[in-house]
């Protein structure tokens, strides 16, 4: 993978996170890195949130379960839900995106999400108590009928109002191979790869916890980094 400035469009599959500071390099091709990130990935919502088959009440029959929805909080550019977009418009990934939020009014998440015909809701934060933001959120993600949240560049850290409500069902993505570069946003991560020399970074989505960067690994795919 090339990590550049170049935005991806919706086409361009298989970029984990984009950044100016370094371009990393795999043996794989973008394909081949999407298809197992977004099949890992699908497997784990669906069995988070108890997908599958359920009986309608007659011997022998059943009917295929409600898409689970997602809310996806964010406060950049979104370009992963660009992707996230395709793979469900292509019927690859099983799941409806319920409303995006953000803490950024400007934030080209919500007008991407605005394009894909998706409610976008800013929240505001400024000048209010971590936990009187989350309860916010919590109420616009029950509002639009959401199962799970997906975590994506969302600058704030979250309480426990937040991590209680969604324990088990919040995904985050972090541009690094946790533990490595915990903490860190944004392009500050790959600066870091990049000041500790190491050989390889990539991409970890993990559980939501109330410890920032601690939560369980979901899936993590990893790229050797240029010297």
């Amino acid at each position: 993978i090339e990590h550049t400035n170049q935005v991806p469009t919706p086409n361009r599959l298989g970029v984990v996170a984009t950044a100016s500071t370094y371009e990393a390099r795999s043996g794989k091709t973008h394909r081949q890195l999407c298809d197992t990130f977004l099949r890992e990935l699908n497997a784990d919502l669906v069995e988070l949130i108890g997908g599958g088959l359920v009986h309608t009440g007659h011997p022998g029959m059943s009917q295929p379960a409600p898409k689970p929805r997602i809310g996806i909080l964010g406060s950049t550019r979104g370009t992963n839900t660009l992707h996230i977009y395709a793979e469900i418009a292509a019927g690859r990934l099983n799941v409806e995106v319920g409303v995006v939020i953000s803490n950024i009014s400007k934030a080209a998440i919500l007008s991407r999400a605005r394009e894909a015909g998706v409610p976008a809701v800013h929240v505001p934060g400024k000048g209010r108590s971590r936990e009187d933001f989350d309860a916010e959120v919590n109420d616009v993600l029950a509002r639009h009928g959401c199962d799970m949240v997906l975590l994506v560049g969302f600058m704030r850290i979250l309480s426990p109002v937040f991590c209680d409500a969604w324990r088990g069902r919040a995904v985050n993505v972090h541009p690094s191979l946790l533990p490595k570069h915990a903490g860190l946003m944004d392009l500050d991560v790959h600066q870091s790869v990049l000041d500790a020399g190491d050989t390889e970074s990539g991409c970890t989505v993990h559980l939501v916890d109330s410890v920032v960067d601690a939560g369980s690994v979901i899936v993590q795919p990893s790229v050797d980094v240029a010297p």
